[in-house]
């Protein structure tokens, strides 16, 4: 049974894809948890991927709409929103068994765990709005509102921020999706959603003192051991500070974010092993895009100043003594390398763009970039999407010399590259045509010459590969037409 189109070669003209993706910055003594060596997530080494080609779902025809379809990353699980009449649910499928959530009036968020394997969602039912996770109604907590969740990164629990709008008492709740792990004190307002820390073991929490409309912006962060359950760092932020995202080491015994206050930027530096924690001022208009290295010793972040951006690389123990890198007219995200020895990003200069590595720029010959440079396993080499005469190509360059670029074939767009184990292979997603008449496919090319080896069929539409642990396949989520299909493809 043939599932795909085969693949064939476009006629008439292209609409040129002008995506450049230009990222401005904006101003963005209790004891420690013990130290402990992060534990692998599924997605860093995805273990037990399905390698037989499997039809997990066909979406029925009495759905009025469907739509959120998502793949777990071992090809086990699909899942998808779908509509009929007056009421939405979800619809959680796998081989050999289907699971249909209670119906809502709508769904209002979804995410799901890092492997793709639990998910949870907000239902809404009348003026309440119902926790589901894993298709399961919690029976608390049901209130006026319950604003999007993040699994934890083994994907055993779900936090999220829960309250009434109109009472303005708002709270953080923990859930295993069987019972409460935790549920934080009562605050009138909040301002962010909870996040974990990589190993999982902390929950930084932030919620507001004092009504937002009054004016004041008064507000504490929490750090929560989810272990021990039990606070081990807060932190009161008076009227006009505003803070910023948080950076963890790999290990999560470090974290850092900022702070400005009446045009003063400020960065936070909290060592949990040492329990020490100090304040470090920067002499910039913003900072953002903070982030630290593997082995949380190097700190990394984009900076603002005179209306110039830089990247700016400094050590943990000295933070206000950085290396600049620049200025640049945009930047994106920066990465640090396996062993936290070598940073790399995307930056714009005179109108184009280039890849830059440690203190080497390659040449600027782009007009547009995708996502942030990958290393590849050993951290080598880089790869990432970039556009040149209206075509995207695969840019493969070494990491000791970003200008001996290899690119691969051209097409309309290409996205996300992923490295296999060994570091012989990158596949990523491809799309030839417009977007009303695209044909969409999965590329294999070879990590030396960016040469492209293989071009799978094409679907309607393909989600994120994952090779297979010894390198042999390439797996992936796909639908054509109704039908949602988990395809292999063996590298040749």
């Amino acid at each position: 049974m043939h599932i795909c189109r085969k693949r064939t070669s476009s006629s008439g003209h292209f609409a040129l894809l002008l995506l450049c993706l230009l990222l401005v910055i904006t101003s963005c003594k209790e004891k420690a948890p013990p130290k402990e060596v992060p534990k692998e997530t599924s997605l860093e080494k995805t273990k037990g991927i399905k390698l037989e080609e499997t039809r997990l779902a066909t979406i029925s025809e009495d759905y009025d709409r469907w739509g959120n379809i998502s793949f777990s990353a071992d090809g086990h699980l699909v899942l998808y929103t779908a509509r009929k009449r007056d009421k939405e649910f979800l619809v959680a499928v796998s081989a050999d068994s289907e699971d249909i959530s209670p119906a809502y009036e709508s769904v209002s968020w979804l995410v799901r765990s890092p492997d793709g394997r639990r998910f949870a969602f907000g239902g809404k039912k009348g003026e309440k709005k119902h926790l589901v996770i894993d298709n399961k109604e919690l029976k608390e907590p049901y209130y006026e509102e319950v604003a999007p969740g993040s699994f934890s990164p083994d994907g055993r629990l779900v936090a999220c921020e829960v309250g009434g709008l109109k009472e303005k008492k708002w709270f953080i709740f923990v859930s295993d999706g069987e019972k409460e792990v935790y549920r934080s004190k009562v605050y009138p307002d909040t301002y962010r959603a909870p996040s974990f820390s990589p190993d999982g073991r902390l929950l930084v929490y932030e919620l507001g003192d004092d009504k937002r409309e009054a004016g004041n912006k008064k507000r504490t962060v929490f750090f929560l051991d989810l272990s021990a359950g039990k606070i081990i760092k807060e932190r009161r932020y008076t009227e006009g500070e505003e803070s910023g995202r948080f950076a963890f080491s790999a290990d999560s015994s470090r974290v850092i974010y900022e702070v400005g206050k009446e045009g003063k930027i400020s960065l936070v530096l909290h060592d949990f092993s040492l329990n020490e924690e100090r304040e470090m001022e920067l002499p910039y208009a913003s900072i953002g895009r903070l982030a630290l290295s593997p082995d949380g010793k190097k700190i990394v972040y984009i900076a603002t100043k005179e209306g110039k951006h830089y990247l700016v690389e400094s050590l943990w123990e000295s933070p206000a003594q950085g290396k600049e890198r620049g200025p640049y007219e945009g930047i994106g995200p920066a990465v640090f390398s396996p062993d936290s020895l070598t940073v790399a990003f995307l930056a714009m200069e005179k109108g184009k763009w280039q890849s830059v590595v440690g203190d080497k720029e390659g040449a600027a010959v782009y007009d547009g970039v995708g996502n942030a440079p990958v290393f590849s396993p050993d951290g080598t080499m880089i790869a990432y999407p970039a556009m040149k005469k209206g075509k995207w190509v695969m840019v493969i360059s070494p990491v000791g010399n970003p200008s001996l670029v290899k690119e691969g074939s051209a097409y309309d767009m290409v996205v996300t590259p992923v490295w296999s184990p060994d570091g012989k292979y990158i596949t990523y997603r491809a799309r030839t045509g417009t977007m009303e008449e695209a044909k969409r496919f999965i590329v294999i090319a070879d990590a030396k010459t960016g040469k492209v080896i293989k071009e799978g069929p094409v679907c309607d539409e393909v989600w994120p590969p994952v090779f297979s642990p010894d390198g042999k396949s390439v797996a992936y989520g796909v639908r054509i037409g109704s039908e949602l299909w988990w395809k292999v493809e063996p590298v040749p």
